[in-house]
Formats: C-alpha cells, structure tokens, sequence
C-alpha cells in the first residue's frame, strides 16, 4: 500500500470514528436488561411537541408521530397508535435548535461554505433523541441521541420541515429498536437480518455488525517452532445507505 493510500484510509477510519451512528455500532450499546426483561409486545410511540414552533413553521404534530410509527412498523417492530395496553413506551423528543459546528457524520451539510466567514461550517442544529422505557416501570429505559442541520431558511417550509424531522427521528428509534435482542420480541417481528422485510422507508444510514469467531492457529517462528494463537472475534460492519452498501472487516486478517 503506497502512502497516499494509507493516508486516505486513516483519513476514512477518522471520519468513521467521528459518525455517532458508527460510533455507537462498533461499541455496541445494549439495552439494560431491565428494560427486556419484560417481553416487547406493544410500543406506544409518543412525540414531544414541547420544540416544534421554534422552526417558525406549522407543524403537524399527529401526521409526524403516525408517519414515524408508519415507518418504523414497515420494519415489523410492534409500534402501535391506538389506546390499549402497552408494554413499552418510545418517545421521540426534538432538543432545542442552536448555532454551532455542524455535525460530524455522514452528512453533506456544509453549513457557511465561505472560509473567510467567522460562521464557516456553522448552521442551526437540531438535537434529538428517541428513548424506550417500559410502562410499568418507566426508570427502566434506554435511550440514544442524535443531531442534524436544520434546512436552510429559505428551503424551511412546513412540507421540507415535516419530512426531516420524520426522517431523522424514524432513523434514530430505529437504530435503537434494532438494538432489542431477538427474544424480546414478538414472532412476528423483528430485525431485518430476521425477516425478509420490503419496506418502502429506509432509515439515512443504517449499520448492521456481524461477528464472527476466528479460530485459533498455530504460527511457527524461528525461536519457537508452534506458538498458538487465541481465538479471536472478527467483526464485520455493513454500512446500508441509500445507495450501494459498504462493508468493512475490523480485525486481524491471516491467509
């Protein structure tokens, strides 16, 4: 490998790092099993309305939390917007927009492209988060958050505004509803690698982890004619994006 190759390559693994959705995948978070502890049945999905005037547009509340659930159900997770007995509760909650750095991550959003102004790469960010907790004991719970630039002003519109935030919010619960181990939920749900799913939403950025046990072998050396070497655990993340998907294996490779 020549050096501008391995120059890209750390450059590539530096943006990696710094994408929360990568982040969080190669770390892996789980869900206390507190939270599963109680089987996942029905999910009453809930949306703070508390931040939603501070876009200066009207919002519409309802249409947002059933496109949200609509979404999310596409992925046969158990979301339901009827009155019943729940076993979980999924509150999606917009933060407050502030001026700053825009966010790392797999965004084209450049902010202030000028470099000669003291806003470049600076723009209105929005902090959300999705958090899951059971019903009948609400301090058992999980929760990630997450950021994205905010439409310009002139591209602000309640139609542009809507649609982003049901975006990035479906995203988010996703990406914390795909976290659930497979044995808390229904049958019939589940994650994508456990049903052949069709759906017609995509989340913006979905990684998937694999792991893979490598087994142990024997390397000869000059000192010592057999030195084994400890399994090791190969993981492998797939990165599902609105195009072709990219796959990167993490861990010592031996041919």
């Amino acid at each position: 490998m020549n050096r501008l190759s391995k120059l890209s390559l750390l450059i590539f693994i530096s943006f990696l790092s710094a994408n929360s959705w990568v982040s969080e995948a190669i770390s892996a978070p789980k869900i206390p099993s507190e939270v599963t502890e109680k089987a996942v049945t029905s999910i009453d999905l809930q949306l703070d309305e508390q931040n939603l005037q501070q876009f200066a547009v009207v919002l519409q509340a309802t249409e947002i939390k059933n496109a949200i659930a609509s979404n999310l159900k596409e992925w046969s997770f158990p979301l339901d917007t009827k009155e019943g007995l729940f076993s979980h509760r999924l509150v999606a909650s917009v933060g407050v927009m502030k001026f700053g750095s825009t966010p790392a991550g797999f965004s084209f959003s450049s902010g202030n492209s000028d470099p000669r102004s003291p806003d470049f790469q600076k723009a209105d960010v929005v902090p959300i988060n999705c958090r899951l907790s059971r019903t009948d004991r609400p301090e058992a719970s999980f929760e990630l958050n997450a950021s994205f630039s905010a439409p310009k002003a002139s591209e602000k519109t309640s139609a542009n505004m809507s649609h982003e935030l049901t975006d990035r919010l479906s995203t988010l619960c996703y990406d914390l509803l795909d976290k659930l181990p497979r044995k808390a939920l229904p049958k019939a749900s589940g994650t994508p690698s456990q049903t052949q799913i069709k759906p017609n939403w995509i989340p913006n950025i979905r990684v998937e982890v694999q792991e893979k046990p490598v087994p142990a072998v024997n390397t000869p050396t000059v000192s010592e004619p057999s030195v084994t070497v400890e399994e090791e655990t190969q993981k492998t993340l797939i990165i599902h994006n609105q195009g072709n998907p990219l796959t990167i294996t993490i861990g010592h490779e031996r041919k």
